[in-house]
């Protein structure tokens, strides 16, 4: 199978040698009975002295009279009034790819000469160009599909890879370098539909006293479980839910108002609130909880400060106000193209943020 680093002598060699001695006839006879043999290789006094192909040798003797006064003399006085080129030499150790390019560097009347191939000191055999460049071409095309295989491979790698990076290995949602570039799209998108965008961002109770105490695996053991209830109570495909950071979570909700954003945060509390999962280092609840912030806006071409990155603040500034008016709650920030507005809260026990 050839490759890359075949080498010339790998390919099929010709070892047809004569004297000078020979008689003309005898080579007739030969390459008669030889219609693929490229030429012959002709020695004296342990040199060589030519190389004439066969193509060569029947342009001579089919010139008027050249028969009849060669067919019964030697190869020798074929010699001088053949005009024969330098012979072309190679290693046999040399790549297949190189002595192509070499080959094609030849002046164009002798292109197609057959070539010396050297694999000893005194043993040399003779290569019909032809091969060459049909195993040139051939190494190409293995070396492209290989190359282009090769290619699919790392693309598949890299998506792969890509995949792995987007994915927190923990809790099995999206990472934060997911956030800024897909909040950007459906921003995009809102804008040009005029539809609603939502935010949501949460934030575990006391869960840095929680791992502190309980440990690295108890806490990454928390998260999965977690990860999964989110994972579950996000259900559209356009949704996105990351963890971007120890026990924080945001959900990136488009095509989503305010009432059903505020609708998932409450199922996402009422859910936690049933893991009923231990937390002793809480300060206002003997099992986990968690903060969240929900943020809603209709974007417009004329709100053009910082685009997406507004939601994004609007929804930290409403976790950051649950947090402070006492934990395990939701806080509910709207705007409608600038306009703010009140949204009323179904849970009396959970205050609303009117921004």
């Amino acid at each position: 199978m050839l490759g890359i680093n075949s080498q010339v002598k790998e390919l099929k060699l010709y070892d047809n040698q004569v004297e000078t001695s020979l008689m003309v006839s005898e080579l007739m006879s030969c390459f008669r009975s030889n219609p693929s043999l490229p030429g012959i290789i002709i020695w004296e006094d342990n040199k060589i002295i030519a190389v004439i192909s066969q193509k060569l040798f029947w342009q001579y003797m089919s010139r008027p009279y050249s028969l009849e006064l060669s067919s019964k003399r030697s190869i020798k006085y074929l010699l001088d009034f053949v005009k024969i080129q330098r012979h072309f030499v190679v290693s046999g150790d040399m790549l297949i790819t190189e002595a192509a390019k070499k080959s094609l560097e030849r002046v164009t009347d002798v292109l197609d000469e057959p070539i010396l191939v050297k694999i000893t000191r005194q043993e040399y055999r003779l290569l019909d160009v032809r091969q060459l460049l049909v195993a040139y071409a051939q190494i190409h095309e293995l070396t492209m599909r290989s190359m282009s295989e090769m290619n699919n491979k790392l693309e598949k790698a890299n998506h792969t890879l890509e995949q792995v990076l987007k994915l927190d290995p923990i809790t099995g949602l999206g990472t934060k370098c997911l956030l800024d570039k897909y909040l950007n799209r459906e921003w995009k998108r809102a804008v040009k539909e005029k539809t609603w965008l939502s935010l949501i961002t949460c934030d575990l109770d006391y869960f840095q006293e929680y791992s502190s105490i309980h440990g690295k695996l108890a806490a990454d053991k928390c998260l999965g479980t977690i990860g999964n209830l989110i994972k579950n109570a996000v259900k559209r495909s356009g949704d996105l839910a990351i963890h971007y950071g120890e026990g924080k979570f945001s959900i990136v909700l488009p095509k989503t108002s305010v009432v059903e954003a505020d609708i998932l945060a409450d199922n996402i509390l009422q859910k936690i609130k049933e893991l009923e999962i231990v937390n002793s280092q809480s300060q206002i609840h003997p099992h986990l909880t968690m903060s969240l912030g929900v943020a809603s806006i209709k974007p417009c071409i004329s709100v053009n400060s910082d685009k997406q990155k507004i939601l994004i603040t609007i929804a930290e500034q409403a976790l950051a106000r649950a947090k402070h008016t006492g934990r395990n709650r939701k806080i509910v920030w709207n705007n409608y193209y600038g306009e703010r507005k009140t949204v009323s809260d179904r849970k009396n026990d959970i205050p609303t943020l009117i921004s």
